[in-house]
């Protein structure tokens, strides 16, 4: 990142530390307000998005090798890592269940906008993994250069592309699961997105999600609306030939006042 944006964003930090949360508020929802009356602008959206990454890996060091000596920790102990997703399934039973039926099967595993260090990717029980993000190969140089070191490792296939490019190899292939959090509103097209995401799963294929959908105070050049309501993007997964097995509590995502969603589906 160039010094221009670190300082920018560093200024950011700062004013959220000494300014009250309400006037960060105010301040934010007043420049979403104009920002979200512009035509979105995926190059933009990705750039925003990239400055942000890097600027988490170069801010938050400590906590980024917590995350590799957690992931070696795991490996060594052959533990299930959760990553929060405990709380998606409802029981560590449940979740432990989901992770044998991966390794023990060797089922295929897909991420859509997986960001610098992914999920999947630290799931080393899953042998057959892939990634699709369009800032991988930012992401990994930026890893290697800050700690020696990437979650973006060579057993994963790593496709740095936009998800909206249907890739053929996917067609009804992936049968473990596919995760999709936090992306969807960052992207150009979310519906063509979910669509090659109902293709590529195969029957009994779970989904991994959660996203913003609707920001009602507007939204950054980072950001888009997917739809307004719950029921409508339910409605869209059903539609592409899922059934929600479950709905993510609201405690268990963020809460930054925008309509906030996250469920496991599967295929059927």
């Amino acid at each position: 990142m160039d010094q221009k944006n670190f300082v920018k964003l560093k200024m950011k930090d700062s004013l959220k530390k000494f300014l009250p949360k309400a006037v960060i508020n105010c301040l934010r929802k007043t420049q979403n307000f104009f920002y979200s009356h512009r035509k979105f602008d995926y190059n933009k959206a990705q750039q925003y998005e990239l400055e942000g990454q890097i600027y988490f890996l170069e801010t938050n060091r400590e906590i980024v090798n917590n995350y590799f000596e957690v992931f070696e920790e795991s490996k060594r102990n052959n533990q299930f890592n959760d990553h929060g997703l405990i709380d998606f399934f409802g029981s560590e039973e449940k979740w432990r269940n989901f992770c044998l039926d991966i390794r023990d099967r060797e089922k295929i595993c897909l991420e859509i906008g997986s960001g610098p260090m992914g999920i999947i990717a630290r799931w080393f029980w899953a042998k057959n993994k892939i990634l699709v993000e369009p800032l991988l190969n930012e992401y990994k140089k930026t890893s290697l250069k800050l700690f020696g070191k990437t979650f973006l490792t060579d057993d994963i296939k790593l496709y740095s592309q936009k998800a909206e490019i249907f890739i053929k190899d996917f067609d009804n292939k992936i049968d473990g699961c596919i995760v999709s959090t936090n992306a969807l509103d960052h992207s150009e097209d979310p519906l063509k997105i979910l669509q090659n995401i109902s293709k590529y799963a195969k029957k009994g294929c779970r989904f991994i999600f959660w996203s913003t959908l609707y920001y009602p105070y507007g939204y950054n050049e980072g950001h888009r609306n997917i739809v307004k309501t719950r029921e409508e993007f339910e409605k869209i997964l059903e539609d592409l030939g899922f059934v929600i097995e479950a709905v993510v509590p609201r405690e268990f995502l963020p809460n930054d006042g925008n309509l906030i969603y996250g469920c496991i589906a599967v295929k059927v």
